[in-house]
């Protein structure tokens, strides 16, 4: 939105000036299509919207307008836009406040490295510590002088600030401050204000964006509380630690070893064997419980961690060394059953083998007579036709 200023301001004199000026303004606005069957309506409405903005056309915060009207009965469309453009002349009530320019306001926080006021109980001024005069005033805190001297039950300060002859408070029963502007910040279109106390204000410079006493007059930062002796948990540490191959080969090796004696128990006592199996295996329950129900960090310690981690590695590691036994054990059984079974084989075939002989023996010699037989018939049936040819 393109904007014009054509202002007339009243009251610009900066020693008594209260900062607020009437203007009278001219701005471009953008209407957009919608709003053509009444374009003073979008007008208004985009008026609406930057007050209590700072406006740099206006050069500073709009508080109020009035009386607005267009320039031209016409607006200007530029190329393909869709917006109508048109000059618009407003009445507004400006905050315009200028360097060296006196204002009062009311003290809403004191610390020991500013005090932030509130003008207008609207817009916001601090004034650093180095523009406060050192030599008459010093900051006292609460828990020195007594919780009696805080007025307000909602003053969140943790002292005020203190006349070192007479012991007033700085700004007085009523915390009203009268202070001279040495500078101005804008930030998110809000102006606030810095300002001094000292006879010759620019003396010391201002507090610039990005110190501590610039922070902490904006609000960006929590106002400093008193030192407390509180212990702060230091900071958990977590060191990771490589392992070699060498040591985890040897760690293995014993793992193997240890392995083996217990097997060799467990087969000379098999009961105890599986007394000692039925225990290891409760305890790795209730250890799993425990450590479900209480966490990873109710170990307190990182070594106690590390140690119910190798454990668990270990008994992972009997765990597939027991099953790899049992399956050598099922392979060892079946290989007995079918080495029986290849001797049961081998058996009913060497009697099998014997029989044979004799039925084959005794079919010989029935074949033999079969065909003996088969042959001398033939021989006589050859004969009679013989003799029938002959006859």
């Amino acid at each position: 939105m393109g904007s014009k200023r054509d202002a007339d301001v009243h009251d610009r004199n900066p020693a008594s000036s209260t900062g607020i000026v009437k203007v009278s303004a001219v701005m471009h606005f953008a209407i957009p299509p919608v709003w053509m069957r009444d374009p003073m309506a979008s007008v208004l409405d985009q008026l609406d919207t930057l007050v209590m903005r700072f406006l740099p056309p206006l050069e500073g915060v709009l508080i109020a307008h009035s009386h607005a009207r267009f320039l031209y009965p016409l607006g200007s469309i530029d190329g393909d836009s869709a917006f109508a453009e048109v000059p618009v002349r407003f009445t507004g009530i400006v905050w315009r406040p200028e360097i060296g320019m006196k204002l009062q306001g009311t003290i809403t926080l004191c610390s020991p490295s500013h005090v932030s006021l509130l003008l207008y109980d609207t817009f916001n001024a601090a004034i650093s510590a180095p523009h406060i005069p050192a030599s008459m005033w010093e900051f006292v805190y609460y828990s020195d002088v007594g919780e009696v001297q805080r007025v307000d039950a909602k003053d969140r300060s943790v002292g005020f600030w203190r006349n070192k002859e007479s012991g007033e408070r700085l700004g007085g029963k009523n915390h009203m401050l009268q202070f001279s502007v040495i500078s101005m910040t804008v930030a998110n279109q809000m102006l606030s204000l810095h300002g001094s106390l000292l006879q010759d204000p620019f003396s010391v410079p201002p507090p610039r964006p990005g110190t501590l006493s610039f922070d902490q007059a904006m609000g960006t930062m929590e106002p400093m509380d008193e030192e407390t002796n509180e212990e702060v948990p230091m900071p958990r540490r977590v060191r990771w630690e490589d392992s070699d191959e060498e040591d985890e080969q040897k760690d293995d090796q014993q793992q193997d070893n240890n392995l083996v004696e217990g097997v060799v128990e467990n087969e000379t006592d098999p009961e105890h064997g599986n007394n000692q199996m039925n225990g290891e295996n409760n305890q790795r329950s209730m250890e799993n419980e425990v450590s479900q129900e209480q966490g990873p960090l109710a170990t307190g310690s990182l070594e106690d961690d590390e140690s119910t981690s190798k454990i668990k590695k270990k008994d992972r590691k009997k765990e597939k060394e027991k099953e790899t036994i049992s399956a050598k054990e099922m392979k060892g059984e079946k290989k007995k059953d079918k080495k029986a079974k290849k001797k049961d084989q081998s058996e009913h075939g060497a009697k099998d083998a014997s029989s044979e002989p004799k039925k084959t023996k005794g079919s010989k010699e029935k074949s033999r007579k079969h065909k003996h037989h088969d042959a001398e018939k033939e021989s006589e049936s050859a004969s009679s036709k013989r003799s029938r040819r002959d006859a």
